[in-house]
């Protein structure tokens, strides 16, 4: 659960984020002079198989950018095995497997990294 908290008397310019659970959160804003005054949502559903599978993307961008540019090309590649009709060659399915980490990796640096840098 996200907590967000400011300092108080301060209009809630200084907003914080305390990543605790409520009671912890509630504590620390005490011991630290602040006001608790926003609960992002994000950790409800959590506990169950689909909620955390839906916030997975939300919560790590970069494991799911590894996780899909890993995948997606294999299963390409697989298809165009299957279109050709020789059948499956595993080895060239890991080639593709190995292609898709370096890709998915440089996308990322690319897309996120050297364009949040400009």
């Amino acid at each position: 659960m996200l907590v967000y908290a400011c300092k108080r008397g301060s209009g809630c310019q200084g907003l914080r984020r305390l990543s605790f659970t409520r009671r912890c959160a509630e504590r620390a804003a005490n011991v630290r002079g602040m006001t608790i005054v926003a609960v992002d949502n994000v950790g409800i559903g959590l506990k169950m198989f689909w909620g955390r599978l839906l916030a997975f993307p939300k919560q790590r961008p970069g494991a799911t950018n590894m996780i899909v540019g890993t995948m997606l090309t294999p299963l390409a590649d697989f298809n165009i095995q299957m279109a050709e009709g020789q059948g499956w060659k595993p080895i060239r399915t890991l080639l593709f497997v190995g292609f898709g980490v370096c890709q998915a990796a440089m996308q990322w640096l690319v897309y996120v990294k050297l364009f949040a840098w400009m």
